[in-house]
Formats: C-alpha cells, structure tokens, sequence
C-alpha cells in the first residue's frame, strides 16, 4: 500500500527545502568539492579518448594534469607582467589620487579638514608615506 500523492509531494517537498537550506549553509565548505566533481565530470570524456588511443587510465589523468599545469603557467605569465605594470601605475599615481581626495574633501567639507582636524593629520601622514 502505497502513501497517497499529496502526502509524497509532502514528504519531498519538506526534504527538498532541508536539503537546499543544507546546501546554503554548507555552500562554502561543499563548493571546492563540486566544482572537483564537475572538473572531473567534464574531463572524462578526454581521459576516454586517451585511452582509445592506447594510453592507460594513469598516463592520461597525468596527460590531462600535464597540459592543464602548462596552460596554467602560460596564463599566469601572460597575466603577471599586466598585472606588475598596473601595480607601478597604482604606485606612481596614489600622491596624486591622495592630493586629488583631500582637495575633494576640503572643497565640499571645509570644517571636517582644518589644518589641526585628527583626519587633515591622518590625510597628510597617508600622503608622506606614500611619497
């Protein structure tokens, strides 16, 4: 004797909204593990093909981890150097955004900068430091 209809869509409904409220509050800790799960889902195919050719199950996972280390490495060394000139920029160009923001604030807050203001000291000791 099977439970009614309405008494199922109860049942799973009720472990549905456990199971999603699970997943919310486990979302950080379980995330790392689906995305390795997905990972692997996706390059199976490609270990498959390895093998057709006549690699064994080993040699193509270390094939697929091979290549991706590689294409990790070419990225990183593409992106470095962008990321070191923008750096130098950042640097080069902090006195003058600091200038820029305490002439923005003195302009529109002339009270909150006077010359003896805890921040109008803060402001120029941030500005010192980074020249």
């Amino acid at each position: 004797m099977g439970l009614p209809v309405s008494v199922q869509f109860k049942y799973w409904g009720i472990a549905s909204v456990l199971f999603l409220v699970v997943l919310w509050f486990l979302g950080d800790v379980i995330l790392p593990f689906v995305l390795g799960g997905a990972l692997a889902y996706c390059l199976d195919p490609i270990a498959d093909r390895l093998q057709a050719l006549g690699f064994s199950r080993v040699l193509a996972t270390i094939t697929i981890t091979l290549v991706a280390a590689v294409v990790f490495v070419f990225a990183a060394l593409l992106v470095l150097p962008v990321l070191v000139d923008q750096l130098v920029g950042l640097v080069e160009t902090a006195p003058t955004l600091v200038s820029n923001f305490r002439d923005f604030l003195t302009s529109r807050f002339p009270d909150l900068l006077d010359s003896e203001s805890q921040l109008s000291k803060s402001i120029a000791s941030v500005a010192v430091n980074l020249q």
